[in-house]
């Protein structure tokens, strides 16, 4: 058991997963969109599975449940919770707090599962939709948490300094930043296949650095678009 805490598996996305979206086509940015770029920068093989409603999603082989769009109200988002999982969290206000945009939740079961809500509305504005999704769509394919942080860094990042979005981007990255590249590239790209735990990707970090920088802005070159040029080190070419 000591073993397993002090030197856990990071990289758990085998580059198959199935993406089953029910997305928003009011907005600017689609998931679908997003997730493909992804997959192509990172030479990954992710499905998708388009639907109009998550409940249809094909339980054996979906590993990441996507809902863009409106926010569902408590009692329909417990349903589908049930619907997925068979049962519905001991507390739904904690992990589902009413109050949030976006979301990422692991969900319990066989495998690596994530649910993922990225509010979209007609009247939001662009940058915030995607910003929303970028964000909750990385963190749940990396398995990451908030970063609360007093300057952009990401993944991303969360200065709660700004208390609505009409100023959220003074002190929030509007898209990714150079590091999440890296992040992503540690953790699915093809150049570090052969590292799943946490000592490897140490030894990794201190003996080929300047590699996983080099492979990162090859990937980069293709996700400019979702780039937040405050914090992104590559040329947007």
């Amino acid at each position: 058991m000591t073993e397993q805490i002090s030197n856990p598996i990071l990289r758990v996305r085998q580059g198959s997963e199935t993406f089953c979206i029910q997305e928003n086509h009011a907005t600017r940015t689609w998931a679908s969109t997003l997730i493909a770029d992804l997959s192509d920068a990172f030479e990954l093989g992710w499905r998708q599975i388009l639907v109009d409603d998550l409940a249809a999603c094909p339980e054996d082989i979906t590993t990441f449940y996507v809902l863009q769009g409106a926010r569902p109200d408590q009692a329909a988002l417990l349903d589908l919770m049930e619907g997925i999982v068979g049962s519905r969290p001991p507390d739904p206000a904690a992990i589902f707090p009413e109050w949030a945009r976006g979301m990422s939740v692991s969900l319990p079961g066989p495998g690596h599962r994530e649910f993922v809500l990225a509010s979209s509305y007609s009247d939001m504005p662009h940058g915030v939709a995607r910003s929303i999704l970028s964000e909750e769509l990385l963190q749940s394919i990396l398995r990451a948490s908030d970063v609360d942080a007093t300057q952009i860094v990401s993944l991303l990042a969360e200065d709660l300094r700004n208390k609505d979005y009409s100023a959220w981007f003074e002190n929030n990255p509007m898209g990714f930043c150079s590091v999440d590249i890296v992040l992503l590239e540690l953790l699915l790209g093809p150049s570090t296949a052969n590292l799943r735990k946490m000592d490897q990707m140490r030894a990794y970090l201190t003996t080929s650095f300047d590699a996983l920088l080099e492979a990162a802005e090859s990937r980069a070159k293709s996700l400019s678009l979702y780039r937040d040029p405050r914090c992104w080190v590559w040329e947007s070419s």
